[in-house]
């Protein structure tokens, strides 16, 4: 049975962990879903809004009296009692939703086992996508021909890429079953890259720590040498790149490895290459799997995020270790674009007028992407501080360092965006391909 915990009225409570709210209507009534992205906790959970509004108190510092107070407050005549407080922190506690024993010790268990795997399974495999090779390689194929009949090159004459070398590549992480056709224009880049010249021998996949484990001005991406196993075979991990990475960066960049455990945006941009390996008959690969931490600090402060020292010095330290490994390399962004709507913070839902507004500020900033202008890229995001919760501007950012010395133009392949009407919410994602020039010049950053 579990143990229930006494909490008193006039002592700091235990934070909330990291957590996704989404509001549902159920029963007629307004409802939460909650759920932990970096499944610690075993099962999500539904609160009403009495239980809403005591989740949302639980910042580490508030105790039950103080709770108490901003409820009847901000609810006058409200039935609310200590005792009704206690029992939603115990159930949260129990489930592991709070900063606390129970959900430490599941951590320290859940890291230990990651720690001694030498595979990092594939965690979405079953639900995200089918678990079946041959289903899922019938899922790709339809969406690598659905692009192939609908989607057109969006740049006109192409930004003048036509001779370049292609060095990067950028797909969503979206949701395969809501945005799977936006993929396979990077990937088909990639194919016919390889095949005019050489085989790609490394990935160096980059994609978005969601859950958080870098810390602002110690470290900015997390790294794995696992191994990842996924429904079309193993991708073995470079480890000699990242241990040389690691000396380089001057600490463990794998340090906070096992938050790869559920991250999805090093898996999906996975299964992609996998598919395209098999299906352009190219050589196996390795891969460098990375999840890049948030700049929004930096762009909400007023600084250009490339100069700061831990984050020119990680992907500084990686541009080397790449370089070194005297490999075929090829950067992999996997990142999505805006989010906006209630389930992501912003009062109004979207409509119709908003999606095309976002649309076209989204092209907007692809503009600069594709002309490799990060001043103008900077310079824009600064202005709102990143309001529309961009997660690809870590890697873009990142490209300017990692392809540092290259004159270098994009290519805006295919763009998407999913609208959520059950929450109101919209995600934007984009296909490109990133190829250096002939005539290469110094960038300036």
């Amino acid at each position: 049975m579990q143990q229930v915990t006494s909490y008193a009225t006039d002592t700091p409570l235990p934070r909330v962990r990291n957590v996704e709210v989404i509001p549902i209507d159920q029963g007629g009534g307004r409802m939460f879903y909650v759920r932990d992205p970096l499944e610690i906790a075993p099962q999500p959970l539904v609160l009403g809004p009495a239980g809403m509004l005591v989740l949302s108190h639980l910042d580490g510092r508030r105790s039950i009296d103080q709770i108490l107070d901003s409820l009847r407050s901000g609810a006058p005549g409200a039935d609310v009692r200590a005792d009704d407080i206690r029992h939603v922190l115990n159930k949260l506690s129990e489930s592991c939703y709070l900063d606390d024993h129970v959900a430490a010790a599941r951590v320290g268990r859940i890291r230990e086992e990651f720690e001694r795997a030498e595979v990092r399974p594939a965690w979405h495999a079953g639900t995200a996508y089918p678990d079946d090779p041959g289903e899922l390689a019938g899922m790709l194929d339809g969406f690598f021909e659905n692009a192939a009949s609908t989607v057109e090159a969006q740049s006109g004459d192409r930004n003048g890429v036509q001779e370049g070398r292609l060095v990067a590549v950028m797909c969503p992480h979206i949701d395969l079953r809501a945005g799977g056709e936006t993929y396979p224009p990077a990937f088909t880049a990639l194919a016919e890259a390889a095949g005019a010249t050489q085989p790609f021998e490394l990935y160096v996949i980059l994609g978005v720590a969601h859950s958080g484990g870098t810390e602002p001005g110690k470290s900015f991406a997390i790294a794995t040498g696992k191994h990842f196993e996924t429904p079309l075979g193993r991708a073995p991990a470079d480890t000699t790149v990242i241990g040389d990475w690691s000396s380089r960066a001057g600490r463990d960049v794998s340090e906070q490895q096992w938050l790869h455990r559920t991250e999805h945006s090093v898996e999906f941009a996975l299964l992609f290459l996998q598919y395209i390996h098999a299906r352009a008959e190219l050589p196996p690969f390795q891969v460098v799997p990375v999840m890049l931490g948030s700049v929004d600090h930096h762009l909400q402060e007023g600084r250009n995020p490339l100069h700061s020292p831990e984050v020119a010095g990680e992907l500084e330290a990686l541009r080397t270790s790449v370089s070194a490994s005297r490999k075929r390399a090829l950067y992999v962004l996997s990142v999505d674009l805006a989010h906006i709507g209630p389930k992501f913070g912003d009062r109004a839902r979207v409509d119709d007028a908003a999606a095309a507004a976002c649309e076209a500020t989204d092209r907007d900033l692809l503009g600069y992407v594709q002309r490799f202008d990060a001043a103008g890229f900077f310079h824009t995001l600064k202005a709102d501080g990143n309001a529309r919760n961009v997660d690809a501007v870590s890697g873009l950012f990142s490209l300017h360092t990692l392809l540092a010395g290259a004159e270098c133009r994009g290519d805006l392949l295919s763009y998407g965006q999913n609208r959520q009407d059950d929450t109101g919410s919209l995600v934007s994602y984009a296909s490109m391909a990133f190829y250096q020039m002939p005539t290469a010049s110094p960038l300036s950053v």
